[in-house]
């Protein structure tokens, strides 16, 4: 706005209309001064406020808010839980959340709502839990008696190694240790 009143400025300096006699233009650039100056002062003094353009901008956009932009029905994230628990999903070693939202008839973006929102975890982090849930009703099965690598690929893990970084970050040991555990206590 200021560029503007610049150009407001030099159009009745640089046109020198023979109607505008001297004593008006220099009127003209006194009002506009001041009219820089208030809006300067006002920019200054309330800087935390929104300007008017600002205003209608965000009038425009609502503010997100993250309780507001999504609508997570517990009974949806419930149905979900049931679906992903009652099919065994999770065992799945090639599970992504294409084939999770597909056998639960629900959408990609749906069904990262529900994980994110509903249950508070990311995929990942969500199928790990539930494999390593799984992997200790394993382990802890006196009638099982495969080894822990044999664990680790009933569960849904790929690797040794995914199932040891996801043991530990859950139960804050190895399975190794898990198993020493239920032997003390047995």
């Amino acid at each position: 706005s200021i560029i503007v009143v610049f150009l407001i400025y030099l159009f009745f300096d640089i046109l020198e209309l023979p109607l505008i006699n001297y004593f008006e233009i220099e009127v003209v650039d006194y009002a506009l001064v001041a009219w820089v100056l208030y809006f300067s002062y006002s920019v200054i003094i309330h800087k935390d406020q929104k300007l008017p353009v600002e205003m209608i901008e965000s009038a425009e956009k609502p503010e997100e808010n993250k309780e507001s932009k999504s609508f997570i029905n517990p009974k949806e994230v419930a149905t979900f839980e049931e679906c992903v628990l009652n099919q065994e999903l999770f065992l799945d070693p090639d599970l992504n959340l294409a084939k999770l939202s597909e056998c639960c008839n629900i959408s990609r973006h749906r069904a990262s709502m529900l994980l994110n929102e509903g249950v508070n975890a990311s995929f990942y982090d969500y199928i790990n839990k539930l494999r390593i849930n799984y992997a200790k009703e394993l382990l802890a099965d006196k009638s099982y008696t495969r080894n822990i690598l044999a664990v680790a690929y009933d569960s849904g893990f790929k690797s040794r190694s995914a199932f040891y970084t996801a043991f530990r970050k859950w139960e804050n040991k190895t399975p190794s240790q898990f198993l020493k555990t239920l032997n003390k206590v047995a």
